[in-house]
């Protein structure tokens, strides 16, 4: 072994501070935008490794609020897919508040060709959300 084992705080603010360098307004005028298409990616497979703590304060931050300006179509895209593909660790009241009336926005993208995507990836969202609020209501 070279050296110790990271510890969750250390490893989440490394983490933090790359992917929020990566996927920071000053990347949004960066010339090689499939960086940001690729940090999205990259960020929603890891998902799983990282503690809850550090999910929650930056999955839905890193695929809702930066998706909406990014001005390339497939980054935008990428980062919806991330939320589908890490839905499990959000709850209705996150989903509700936050993760929704994002998606919903993005069903106005100028891009036609993303635009079935991103009108799939809401239907699966709002699938999510009924299931979930079932669930909350003891009704599954």
């Amino acid at each position: 072994m070279v050296g110790d084992p990271i510890s969750d705080d250390d490893l989440l603010s490394i983490v933090r501070a790359f992917f929020s360098a990566l996927l920071s307004d000053y990347s949004l005028i960066d010339e090689e935008p499939a960086i940001r298409t690729n940090t999205t990616i990259l960020l929603g497979n890891i998902a799983s490794h990282l503690n809850e703590g550090t999910r929650k304060r930056v999955l839905i931050n890193a695929f809702t609020v930066r998706a909406l300006c990014d001005t390339f179509s497939p980054a935008r895209g990428a980062r919806i897919m991330a939320l589908c593909a890490t839905s499990a660790y959000y709850d209705v009241t996150e989903i509700a508040t936050r993760i929704l009336p994002n998606v919903v926005l993005l069903t106005i993208d100028p891009d036609r060709l993303s635009l079935d995507e991103r009108f799939m990836n809401l239907f699966f969202c709002l699938s999510r959300f009924c299931f979930l609020g079932w669930l909350f209501l003891g009704r599954v």
